[in-house]
């Protein structure tokens, strides 16, 4: 109904201020239907500043939970450095150019657990195609938890279309 939609928005525009992530199992049963998924939740995110309907990961969940992947959920058990390899959509980008004239982007990325900063250097960014908000990325990077957060500094990144994975 429209009042679990407003009770659920007022929710998440919470949970945004208080920057814990999203509770995607509370949200109310929303479908729409003749709307491409790729289409949709990035206009959700751009607009609402969340995805409503659906994560843009949650077609990939058999994948996820194959245990063959990172989540956020690993860089949250841990507070030493590591490698991580896993999907992840994004959130916002921030493209800014060096002192030396090279674009390089900060990446807020999420899965369905939590949300992190990624770092794509000049070297790396050069080769990729453009972003934009929603897209599903498969990253490997560097976790590093410095003194203002954790961070994944991003050493190769493969755009994920929607008919790849199952």
């Amino acid at each position: 109904s429209c009042e679990d939609v407003n009770d659920w928005l007022k929710l998440m525009k919470q949970v945004k201020a208080s920057n814990q992530g999203t509770f995607y199992k509370s949200k109310p049963n929303l479908r729409v239907n003749g709307v491409k998924h790729d289409l949709l939740t990035s206009t959700e995110r751009q607009s609402l500043g969340v995805w409503l309907t659906n994560h843009p990961l949650d077609r990939f969940k058999k994948t996820i939970n194959s245990g063959k992947l990172n989540t956020t959920l690993d860089i949250s058990s841990t507070d030493e450095d590591f490698y991580f390899c896993g999907l992840m959509a994004i959130q916002s980008i921030e493209e800014i150019v060096t002192k030396k004239g090279d674009k390089m982007a900060f990446l807020q990325l999420s899965d369905q657990y939590g949300t992190i900063q990624g770092i794509i250097f000049p070297k790396l960014y050069k080769n990729i195609p453009e972003l934009s908000i929603g897209q599903v990325l498969y990253v490997e990077c560097d976790i590093r938890y410095e003194d203002d957060g954790t961070k994944m500094f991003i050493s190769s990144i493969r755009i994920i279309k929607s008919k790849e994975i199952k």
